[in-house]
């Protein structure tokens, strides 16, 4: 169970990630193409490590549980 919760946050992860910026954005604002700025890149950045980060402290969190089901994942208040 605790597996599958691990998996489950790192796939709303993922997606929490990606729902603002998919790849080809990503890419774009590293190469600094398509107008994008040292700044954008700065906040797209900030954005995936505070994700990131967010889901580091629920692995920790599913790992120590006794109940891992019970845990709600959210990044829904993430902005970049």
């Amino acid at each position: 169970m605790k597996n599958i919760k691990i998996t489950s946050a790192k796939m709303l992860a993922n997606w929490a990630i990606s729902g603002v910026y998919p790849e080809y954005k990503q890419i774009n604002i590293i190469r600094q193409g398509s107008g994008y700025t040292q700044q954008d890149l700065v906040s797209m950045n900030a954005f995936i490590d505070a994700v990131r980060a967010r889901c580091d402290e629920y692995e920790a969190e599913i790992e120590s549980a006794d109940d891992p089901g019970s845990i709600v994942i959210d990044y829904s208040d993430i902005q970049p």
